[in-house]
């Protein structure tokens, strides 16, 4: 059976478009997933940063668009968004590289780097202002992550050996409940019927 071995076995135009179509939907993971292809050598390392680079600031700038034409609108969904927001606007305004910049790495807050760049959009921040921000936070950004995923792809081999083994012994367990369970069903009947 012939493996993959080198990035030029791969049809790299559909994979390119697929790891840009994903990064809009899950943009860490799947960059993370690019620096393991790249140190895989599955994927060529100046078109995963490229590609990473371009979608996930592609990506930011839809939501600060959004916000800029939310800006003034007389809708529940501004009302909502400025009522949720209002406490960390005050943040946002004052200091818009640092909320753009630490909020892209905030992880376990649902959406908040989405709704900062909705709020910057809002508040009237110009474009040059958040390409130069978005920009230094993107370009940090796809450097950590690719760099985990290029580093930490070593590990994924032991990572499966080891839920392998994880699958397997809870497999086991089932198994085995479910036979000790079918015993003691049979041994309590059989006992029920010497009373």
């Amino acid at each position: 059976m012939h493996h993959l071995s080198h990035a030029a076995d791969l049809p790299l135009l559909p994979l390119s478009l697929l790891l840009i179509g994903l990064i809009f939907i899950e943009a860490d993971a799947v960059i993370v997933f690019i620096g393991v292809l790249i140190h895989r050598e599955l994927f060529p390392l100046v078109l995963g940063v490229s590609i990473s680079l371009a979608a996930g600031f592609a990506n930011d700038y839809l939501w600060y668009r959004l916000g800029r034409h939310l800006r003034g609108k007389d809708h529940s969904a501004v009302a909502w968004m400025e009522r949720v927001t209002k406490r960390a606007n005050v943040h946002v305004q004052a200091h818009p590289f640092k909320a753009i910049f630490l909020t892209k790495f905030m992880y376990g807050i649902v959406a908040i780097h989405r709704a900062t760049l909705v709020r910057c959009g809002m508040n009237h921040l110009s474009f040059k202002k958040f390409f130069v921000y978005n920009g230094v936070g993107v370009v940090v950004w796809v450097a950590v992550l690719i760099g985990f995923g290029y580093f930490g792809s070593d590990s994924i081999s032991q990572v499966n050996s080891v839920i392998k083994i994880i699958e397997l012994s809870c497999i086991s367990l089932v198994v085995l409940s479910i036979i000790i369970w079918k015993l003691k069903k049979v041994w309590m009947g059989q006992t029920l019927h010497k009373d």
